[in-house]
Order: structure tokens, then C-alpha cells, then sequence
């Protein structure tokens, strides 16, 4: 198990006080749920797993925007077919950084400068 801290971020470098994550893989049953607080920030423990989709929602946000989050340390991330579908110099963007033993942090950028990687689906 994994603890996975990280903050929603609006275009304006904002966090978003009011926004829902829905993070799901196959070892879940079902999908968990974290909301974020004051500055955005959410937080939610789950499995590691190759990748966890995740999915925003949030004031502002017309509709839903899917993602994925890929942990920064894993040898085998660099080889994920869906991940090489993503430019280079956006791949960042999807990596969730080791901060300390059993703790990642993965910051979730809606639009502007240094933008999560959406995917259409």
C-alpha cells in the first residue's frame, strides 16, 4: 500500500478547494474517491499498481478529465505502450514522485503551464 499526497491546481496556479479525484486499476474493487481541501490538496492510500487511472471533476471543469498516474520509480514505467502514445517532454506530467518510504506526490494540473496529460476516452 501506498499513500499518494498531491494538490489540484486550476490554470491560475491555484489550488482547487472543491474537486472530487476518482482513482481505480484492476487490484481495486470498484473506485476510491478523495476530495480536496484548502490550497487543493488531496491525499488517498491505495495499491501500487503499474498505473492507477485517475479521473477529475471539479468546479469550472465542463466535463471530465481522465488521466493516469504512473509512479516515477517503477523499472518498468519507461516501457508502458500507453505512456510512449505521450510526447516526451510531457511525460512528467503522469509521474508521481517518491517523497519519502511508501509516499508519492502527484500534483494534478488542469490547464496552463505544466498541464497533466488528459487523455480522450
Amino acid at each position: 500500500r501506498v499513500v499518494i499526497r498531491g494538490r489540484l491546481i486550476d490554470g491560475a496556479g491555484a489550488g482547487i478547494p472543491d474537486g472530487l479525484l476518482e482513482w481505480w486499476h484492476p487490484a481495486l474493487p470498484g473506485v476510491l474517491r478523495s476530495t480536496t481541501e484548502d490550497g487543493g490538496r488531496f491525499q488517498i492510500e491505495t495499491l501500487k499498481t503499474p498505473h492507477v487511472a485517475v479521473r477529475v471533476l471539479g468546479r469550472g471543469i465542463q466535463t471530465q478529465y481522465v488521466t493516469r498516474l504512473y509512479f516515477a520509480d517503477d523499472p518498468d514505467v519507461s516501457s508502458d505502450p500507453v505512456l510512449q502514445l505521450v510526447p516526451e517532454h510531457r511525460r512528467h506530467t503522469l509521474l508521481a514522485q517518491p517523497a519519502a518510504a511508501g509516499e508519492y506526490v502527484f500534483n494534478v494540473v488542469v490547464q496552463g503551464e505544466n498541464e497533466t496529460v488528459f487523455f480522450d476516452i
